[in-house]
């Protein structure tokens, strides 16, 4: 089952914050081994964005809507076990570092990310290195077993 969670954090748009929340966003991918995805992303004023993996798993991001900052979750279509340990640490993080600015929505108060940006030559470059490698991989493996 998929989930999608948000944490909000009020009056955060200052170059600082979002310094702050690429900090706690950096340090948990590198914990977890995220791969690094920012660069595929098209949604507007993102701070960063990991996946589990490339093209698999669950997703953890940043971006500035106004003067809000939002951490988003995204279990991905079945959540790993790793998914409810990272997102508590950054939660507990971000709480943390911004205290009575941080806000946990109710899924009714979530604020939708709108991929409105085309798609960067940085972003296709990235997912044809990755998304094909792994196919042509995939394909191989199965070769191998037949």
């Amino acid at each position: 089952m998929r989930t999608r969670t948000q944490i909000h954090i009020q009056d955060a748009s200052s170059a600082e914050d979002r310094a702050r929340i690429e900090q706690i966003l950096v340090a948990a991918a590198g914990k977890f081994g995220m791969a690094d995805t920012t660069v595929t992303s098209r949604v507007p004023d993102t701070i960063r964005c990991y996946a589990e993996r490339v093209g698999f798993g669950f997703a953890i991001g940043g971006r500035v809507v106004g003067e809000l900052a939002i951490v988003d979750f995204y279990s991905g279509k079945e959540a790993t076990s790793v998914f409810p340990t990272i997102e508590a640490e950054i939660t507990s993080e971000v709480q943390r570092t911004f205290g009575e600015r941080v806000h946990i929505p109710t899924e009714s108060e979530y604020i939708p990310a709108q991929s409105t940006l085309p798609e960067s030559d940085e972003a296709r470059e990235f997912n044809r290195k990755h998304l094909w490698m792994r196919r042509d991989n995939e394909a191989n493996a199965k070769k191998r077993k037949v």
